[in-house]
């Protein structure tokens, strides 16, 4: 993850507008889809930086920089998105003592598909790499084209008035 603090090439700077657009769209997500909160409510900033800990693999988000593992924000939107119907089916029926308590507990469910779904999206890049770089000159193709065998065309005199 980049910080604008970091910033100095505007391919640096592509790259951190890209990382903030990611980051709307999980908040968004997060606001609207998982916690349900209306327009005009915003997310505590302890369930803020709980979601930024899933970058990093932690509970919480906590700027040291010794953290073995970064996701990016697309990898936690998506695997919000592919959870959501585990997150639901985990909240119903539950009783939280706090907004916080129910975060984590959403955030361990994400936590612990996290890995599978990163895992996908290299597939799926990797995947798409191959596809770029298939030699495609060598194949040709050289089957047999049709040959009528007669020159003379039946026609059905009955039909021929439909025409």
């Amino acid at each position: 993850m980049i910080k604008k603090e970091d910033i100095v090439t505007e391919e640096q700077q592509a790259e951190y507008n890209e990382q903030l657009k990611q980051w709307d769209a999980l908040y968004k997500y997060v606001k609207f889809q998982i916690l349900k909160y209306e327009e005009k409510q915003n997310i505590p900033s302890n369930i803020i930086l709980a979601l930024k800990g899933l970058t990093c693999g932690k509970t919480i988000y906590k700027t040291d920089k010794n953290n073995m593992i970064e996701y990016s924000y697309d990898t936690i939107l998506r695997t919000f998105q592919a959870t959501r119907l585990d997150i639901e089916r985990g909240i119903h029926g539950k009783t939280f003592k706090s907004e916080l308590q129910k975060f984590l507990y959403i955030c361990k469910i994400v936590e612990n598909k996290i890995n599978d779904v990163y895992l996908r999206m290299k597939k799926v890049k990797q995947c798409a790499v191959q596809a770029e770089n298939v030699d495609l000159s060598c194949h040709y193709y050289s089957g047999a084209e049709y040959q009528t065998k007669s020159k003379d065309t039946k026609t059905n005199k009955r039909l021929e008035e439909l025409w």
